[in-house]
Protein backbone atom coordinates (compact mmCIF):
# COMPACT_ATOMS: atom_id res chain seq x y z
CA UNK A 1 0.00 0.00 0.00
CA UNK A 2 2.49 2.48 1.08
CA UNK A 3 4.62 1.82 -2.14
CA UNK A 4 1.89 2.15 -4.23
CA UNK A 5 1.24 5.23 -2.84
CA UNK A 6 5.11 6.05 -3.34
CA UNK A 7 4.80 5.18 -7.06
CA UNK A 8 1.68 7.37 -7.16
CA UNK A 9 3.68 10.46 -5.89
CA UNK A 10 6.54 9.91 -8.28
CA UNK A 11 4.01 9.64 -11.06
CA UNK A 12 2.62 12.36 -10.54
CA UNK A 13 5.86 14.67 -10.00
CA UNK A 14 7.31 12.97 -13.42
CA UNK A 15 3.84 14.08 -15.25
CA UNK A 16 3.82 17.73 -14.32
CA UNK A 17 7.89 18.09 -15.00
CA UNK A 18 7.41 16.62 -18.07
CA UNK A 19 3.69 19.41 -18.73
CA UNK A 20 6.24 22.59 -17.08
CA UNK A 21 9.19 21.27 -20.18
CA UNK A 22 6.67 21.07 -22.70
CA UNK A 23 4.98 24.73 -21.77
CA UNK A 24 8.94 26.17 -21.62
CA UNK A 25 9.96 24.31 -24.61
CA UNK A 26 6.77 26.23 -26.05
CA UNK A 27 7.32 29.47 -24.55
CA UNK A 28 10.86 29.86 -25.97
CA UNK A 29 9.62 28.84 -29.45
CA UNK A 30 7.19 31.57 -29.84
CA UNK A 31 9.73 33.76 -28.26
CA UNK A 32 12.41 32.53 -31.52
CA UNK A 33 9.42 33.03 -33.90
CA UNK A 34 8.93 36.31 -32.52
CA UNK A 35 12.30 37.44 -32.67
CA UNK A 36 12.69 35.93 -36.08
CA UNK A 37 9.66 38.15 -37.56
CA UNK A 38 11.63 41.77 -36.03
CA UNK A 39 14.52 40.35 -37.76
CA UNK A 40 12.44 40.16 -41.12
CA UNK A 41 10.70 43.05 -39.93
CA UNK A 42 14.13 45.16 -39.90
CA UNK A 43 15.58 44.04 -42.52
CA UNK A 44 12.47 44.88 -44.87
CA UNK A 45 13.06 48.46 -43.27
CA UNK A 46 16.56 49.15 -43.78
CA UNK A 47 15.55 47.95 -47.78
CA UNK A 48 13.09 50.49 -47.75
CA UNK A 49 14.88 53.05 -46.17
CA UNK A 50 16.98 52.77 -49.09
CA UNK A 51 14.29 53.02 -51.48
CA UNK A 52 13.20 55.94 -49.71
CA UNK A 53 16.15 57.83 -50.16
CA UNK A 54 16.25 57.56 -53.69
CA UNK A 55 13.15 58.07 -54.51
CA UNK A 56 13.31 61.40 -52.07
CA UNK A 57 16.39 62.42 -54.23
CA UNK A 58 15.05 61.58 -57.43
CA UNK A 59 11.63 63.95 -56.45
CA UNK A 60 13.93 66.99 -55.44
CA UNK A 61 15.27 66.83 -58.57
CA UNK A 62 12.06 66.99 -60.67
CA UNK A 63 10.60 69.55 -58.55
CA UNK A 64 13.56 71.48 -59.64
CA UNK A 65 12.76 71.53 -62.81
CA UNK A 66 10.40 74.19 -64.68
CA UNK A 67 6.75 73.40 -64.75
CA UNK A 68 3.73 74.84 -66.00
CA UNK A 69 1.68 74.41 -63.62
CA UNK A 70 1.90 74.35 -59.80
CA UNK A 71 -0.34 70.74 -59.67
CA UNK A 72 3.07 69.02 -59.96
CA UNK A 73 5.25 70.49 -57.83
CA UNK A 74 2.10 69.99 -55.25
CA UNK A 75 2.12 66.88 -55.75
CA UNK A 76 5.67 66.15 -55.16
CA UNK A 77 5.27 68.05 -51.82
CA UNK A 78 2.36 66.03 -51.09
CA UNK A 79 4.93 62.85 -51.74
CA UNK A 80 7.97 64.43 -49.75
CA UNK A 81 5.44 64.79 -47.02
CA UNK A 82 4.48 61.19 -46.71
CA UNK A 83 7.81 59.76 -47.15
CA UNK A 84 8.98 61.62 -44.42
CA UNK A 85 6.11 60.74 -41.65
CA UNK A 86 6.44 57.06 -42.90
CA UNK A 87 10.09 56.97 -41.58
CA UNK A 88 10.41 55.44 -38.22
CA UNK A 89 10.88 58.34 -35.31
CA UNK A 90 12.10 55.95 -32.41
CA UNK A 91 15.62 55.69 -31.57
CA UNK A 92 16.45 53.72 -28.54
CA UNK A 93 20.40 53.30 -29.66
CA UNK A 94 19.04 49.61 -30.59
CA UNK A 95 17.87 49.34 -34.35
CA UNK A 96 16.43 45.79 -33.64
CA UNK A 97 14.38 47.59 -30.72
CA UNK A 98 13.89 50.41 -32.69
CA UNK A 99 11.35 48.52 -35.22
CA UNK A 100 9.55 46.90 -31.71
CA UNK A 101 8.80 50.02 -30.23
CA UNK A 102 7.92 51.68 -33.46
CA UNK A 103 5.27 48.63 -33.95
CA UNK A 104 3.59 48.71 -30.26
CA UNK A 105 3.51 52.28 -30.77
CA UNK A 106 1.44 51.94 -33.84
CA UNK A 107 -0.83 49.81 -32.12
CA UNK A 108 -1.19 52.07 -29.03
CA UNK A 109 -1.99 54.93 -31.57
CA UNK A 110 -4.34 53.13 -33.54
CA UNK A 111 -6.33 51.99 -30.30
CA UNK A 112 -6.33 56.01 -29.27
CA UNK A 113 -4.19 55.48 -25.94
CA UNK A 114 -2.26 58.38 -24.47
CA UNK A 115 1.39 57.21 -24.38
CA UNK A 116 4.61 58.74 -23.06
CA UNK A 117 7.56 56.71 -23.59
CA UNK A 118 11.58 57.13 -23.24
CA UNK A 119 13.79 54.62 -24.16
CA UNK A 120 17.50 54.53 -23.77
CA UNK A 121 19.56 50.95 -24.73
CA UNK A 122 22.81 52.58 -26.11
CA UNK A 123 24.90 51.14 -23.33
CA UNK A 124 22.92 47.77 -22.66
CA UNK A 125 25.50 45.12 -24.18
CA UNK A 126 24.55 42.43 -21.52
CA UNK A 127 21.48 41.29 -22.55
CA UNK A 128 21.09 39.76 -26.21
CA UNK A 129 18.09 41.09 -28.35
CA UNK A 130 15.76 37.97 -28.68
CA UNK A 131 15.69 38.98 -24.88
CA UNK A 132 15.15 42.40 -24.75
CA UNK A 133 12.47 41.35 -27.53
CA UNK A 134 10.96 39.21 -25.14
CA UNK A 135 10.97 40.94 -22.23
CA UNK A 136 9.90 44.41 -23.58
CA UNK A 137 7.64 43.42 -26.12
CA UNK A 138 5.23 41.37 -23.09
CA UNK A 139 5.82 43.98 -20.86
CA UNK A 140 4.20 46.67 -24.00
CA UNK A 141 1.55 44.07 -24.64
CA UNK A 142 0.36 43.66 -20.81
CA UNK A 143 0.49 47.65 -20.36
CA UNK A 144 -2.10 47.70 -23.94
CA UNK A 145 -4.26 45.12 -22.99
CA UNK A 146 -4.84 45.86 -19.53
CA UNK A 147 -6.41 49.51 -21.03
CA UNK A 148 -9.15 47.79 -23.02
CA UNK A 149 -11.19 47.95 -19.13
CA UNK A 150 -10.94 51.39 -19.93
CA UNK A 151 -13.74 53.27 -21.32
CA UNK A 152 -11.63 56.79 -21.80
CA UNK A 153 -8.47 58.34 -20.93
CA UNK A 154 -5.92 55.28 -21.75
CA UNK A 155 -2.64 55.88 -20.77
CA UNK A 156 0.43 54.06 -20.91
CA UNK A 157 4.08 55.53 -19.32
CA UNK A 158 7.01 53.51 -20.11
CA UNK A 159 10.80 54.38 -19.40
CA UNK A 160 13.69 52.31 -19.87
CA UNK A 161 17.44 53.25 -19.01
CA UNK A 162 20.26 52.80 -16.89
CA UNK A 163 21.01 54.49 -13.70
CA UNK A 164 24.10 53.73 -11.27
CA UNK A 165 24.59 50.63 -13.73
CA UNK A 166 21.27 49.07 -13.16
CA UNK A 167 18.91 48.77 -16.12
CA UNK A 168 15.64 50.18 -14.82
CA UNK A 169 12.10 49.59 -16.74
CA UNK A 170 9.16 51.46 -15.30
CA UNK A 171 5.77 50.21 -16.87
CA UNK A 172 2.30 52.08 -15.72
CA UNK A 173 -1.21 52.02 -17.26
CA UNK A 174 -4.43 53.08 -16.32
CA UNK A 175 -6.75 50.56 -15.19
CA UNK A 176 -10.12 51.39 -13.53
CA UNK A 177 -11.09 47.87 -12.77
CA UNK A 178 -12.21 47.62 -9.28
CA UNK A 179 -9.69 45.33 -6.87
CA UNK A 180 -11.63 42.06 -5.78
CA UNK A 181 -8.65 39.85 -4.55
CA UNK A 182 -5.24 39.95 -3.17
CA UNK A 183 -2.44 37.52 -2.00
CA UNK A 184 -0.33 38.29 0.70
CA UNK A 185 2.97 36.78 1.02
CA UNK A 186 4.77 36.78 4.74
CA UNK A 187 8.27 36.39 4.52
CA UNK A 188 8.23 33.32 7.83
CA UNK A 189 5.79 32.90 10.12
CA UNK A 190 3.61 35.41 11.71
CA UNK A 191 -0.09 35.63 11.97
CA UNK A 192 -0.67 38.89 13.86
CA UNK A 193 -1.98 41.19 11.31
CA UNK A 194 -4.65 38.71 9.71
CA UNK A 195 -7.34 40.55 11.97
CA UNK A 196 -6.10 43.82 10.74
CA UNK A 197 -6.43 42.68 6.87
CA UNK A 198 -9.87 41.01 7.57
CA UNK A 199 -11.24 44.55 9.03
CA UNK A 200 -10.01 46.60 6.10
CA UNK A 201 -10.78 44.07 3.28
CA UNK A 202 -13.90 43.89 4.88
CA UNK A 203 -14.76 47.42 4.79
CA UNK A 204 -13.45 47.73 0.88
CA UNK A 205 -14.90 44.37 -0.47
CA UNK A 206 -11.85 42.79 -1.07
CA UNK A 207 -10.91 38.93 -0.45
CA UNK A 208 -7.31 37.82 0.55
CA UNK A 209 -5.19 35.32 0.73
CA UNK A 210 -2.41 34.93 3.48
CA UNK A 211 0.60 32.69 2.43
CA UNK A 212 3.72 32.17 4.95
CA UNK A 213 6.90 31.26 2.73
CA UNK A 214 9.29 29.85 4.86
CA UNK A 215 13.19 29.20 3.84
CA UNK A 216 14.96 27.71 7.23
CA UNK A 217 13.44 24.36 7.32
CA UNK A 218 15.00 21.09 9.00
CA UNK A 219 13.45 19.19 5.49
CA UNK A 220 15.11 18.12 2.56
CA UNK A 221 13.74 16.68 -0.88
CA UNK A 222 14.82 13.96 -3.42
CA UNK A 223 12.95 11.17 -5.67
CA UNK A 224 14.43 8.45 -7.46
CA UNK A 225 15.48 9.07 -10.68
CA UNK A 226 12.89 8.69 -13.32
CA UNK A 227 14.78 5.65 -15.97
CA UNK A 228 12.77 2.25 -15.43
CA UNK A 229 16.27 0.44 -14.73
CA UNK A 230 17.01 2.27 -12.01
CA UNK A 231 13.32 2.79 -10.59
CA UNK A 232 12.92 -1.00 -10.04
CA UNK A 233 16.18 -1.86 -8.60
CA UNK A 234 16.19 -3.94 -5.65
CA UNK A 235 19.57 -3.30 -4.49
CA UNK A 236 18.96 0.11 -2.23
CA UNK A 237 22.34 1.24 -2.47
CA UNK A 238 22.56 1.39 -6.36
CA UNK A 239 19.45 3.62 -6.27
CA UNK A 240 20.06 7.12 -7.01
CA UNK A 241 18.17 10.10 -5.33
CA UNK A 242 17.88 13.01 -7.40
CA UNK A 243 16.57 16.98 -6.74
CA UNK A 244 15.51 19.41 -9.31
CA UNK A 245 14.27 22.58 -9.53
CA UNK A 246 10.27 22.71 -9.74
CA UNK A 247 9.60 19.64 -7.36
CA UNK A 248 7.20 20.27 -5.31
CA UNK A 249 4.95 18.18 -2.65
CA UNK A 250 1.68 19.42 -1.60
CA UNK A 251 -0.90 18.31 0.88
CA UNK A 252 -4.26 19.93 1.64
CA UNK A 253 -2.74 23.61 2.58
CA UNK A 254 0.67 22.88 2.73
CA UNK A 255 3.32 22.31 0.35
CA UNK A 256 7.17 21.82 0.14
CA UNK A 257 8.30 22.99 -3.19
CA UNK A 258 12.41 23.00 -4.47
CA UNK A 259 13.18 26.39 -6.21
CA UNK A 260 17.17 25.94 -6.72
CA UNK A 261 19.34 23.44 -8.78
CA UNK A 262 21.93 22.69 -6.34
CA UNK A 263 24.89 20.76 -7.23
CA UNK A 264 25.55 17.07 -6.98
CA UNK A 265 28.44 18.55 -4.11
CA UNK A 266 25.74 20.53 -2.27
CA UNK A 267 23.36 17.34 -1.77
CA UNK A 268 19.79 17.52 -1.88
CA UNK A 269 17.88 20.55 -1.77
CA UNK A 270 16.31 22.62 0.62
CA UNK A 271 12.64 23.37 -0.16
CA UNK A 272 10.29 26.07 0.79
CA UNK A 273 7.81 25.60 3.16
CA UNK A 274 3.90 27.14 1.49
CA UNK A 275 1.32 27.26 3.69
CA UNK A 276 -1.94 29.32 3.42
CA UNK A 277 -2.67 30.14 6.55
CA UNK A 278 -5.96 32.08 5.08
CA UNK A 279 -7.78 32.56 2.11
CA UNK A 280 -9.60 30.28 -0.94
CA UNK A 281 -7.27 30.35 -3.34
CA UNK A 282 -6.28 27.03 -4.66
CA UNK A 283 -3.06 25.82 -3.43
CA UNK A 284 -1.81 24.94 -6.70
CA UNK A 285 -2.04 28.59 -8.06
CA UNK A 286 0.12 29.59 -5.02
CA UNK A 287 2.60 27.52 -5.63
CA UNK A 288 2.97 28.08 -8.92
CA UNK A 289 2.79 31.95 -8.50
CA UNK A 290 5.30 31.30 -5.95
CA UNK A 291 7.57 29.56 -8.28
CA UNK A 292 7.43 31.79 -10.75
CA UNK A 293 7.82 34.92 -8.70
CA UNK A 294 11.33 33.29 -7.66
CA UNK A 295 12.77 34.11 -10.95
CA UNK A 296 12.51 38.12 -10.66
CA UNK A 297 15.30 38.50 -8.72
CA UNK A 298 17.15 41.54 -10.88
CA UNK A 299 20.46 41.89 -8.42
CA UNK A 300 22.36 38.45 -10.31
CA UNK A 301 22.10 36.84 -13.21
CA UNK A 302 20.69 33.67 -10.98
CA UNK A 303 17.50 33.30 -9.56
CA UNK A 304 16.74 33.46 -6.09
CA UNK A 305 15.50 31.01 -3.64
CA UNK A 306 12.77 33.10 -2.49
CA UNK A 307 9.83 34.75 -4.62
CA UNK A 308 10.91 38.28 -4.98
CA UNK A 309 7.76 39.35 -3.24
CA UNK A 310 9.50 37.95 0.13
CA UNK A 311 12.82 37.87 -1.44
CA UNK A 312 13.79 41.75 -0.91
CA UNK A 313 12.06 42.19 2.73
CA UNK A 314 14.19 39.44 3.69
CA UNK A 315 17.25 41.11 2.47
CA UNK A 316 16.42 44.23 3.32
CA UNK A 317 15.49 43.44 7.08
CA UNK A 318 18.58 41.17 7.46
CA UNK A 319 20.65 44.53 6.64
CA UNK A 320 18.25 46.20 9.33
CA UNK A 321 19.35 44.34 12.16
CA UNK A 322 23.18 44.35 11.35
CA UNK A 323 22.10 48.46 11.31
CA UNK A 324 23.57 48.87 7.87
CA UNK A 325 20.84 51.07 6.46
CA UNK A 326 22.19 54.18 4.61
CA UNK A 327 20.85 57.31 5.42
CA UNK A 328 20.31 58.32 2.21
CA UNK A 329 18.37 56.22 -0.33
CA UNK A 330 18.45 56.39 -3.90
CA UNK A 331 14.68 55.41 -4.94
CA UNK A 332 15.78 54.07 -8.08
CA UNK A 333 17.91 51.48 -6.62
CA UNK A 334 17.99 48.67 -4.23
CA UNK A 335 20.97 49.38 -2.04
CA UNK A 336 21.00 45.83 -0.22
CA UNK A 337 21.25 43.62 -3.45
Amino acid sequence: MIASFCHFILFHLYLSKKAEETYINFVKSQEEKTFYYYQQKQKDIEDLNIIRHDLKNQLLALKSQPAESNQYTQHIDSLLNDLSKSSYAVHTGNPFIDVLISEKLKLIHEQHISCKMNVELENIHFIRNIELCSLLGNLLDNCIEATQCCDNNKSITFHCNTTQNHFCIHASNTYNKKLEHIVFHRDGINREDIDLLKEITNSLEIKFDYVEVTKNINRRMAMLEKSDENYNHRDKENKKWITEIGMCLKKENEAYLITTNPSENMGMARPLRIKKVYGNQNMDDIVKDIYKLSFMHIGSIMKSRLPITTHYADLSSIYSHRELMPKSVDNNILHFI
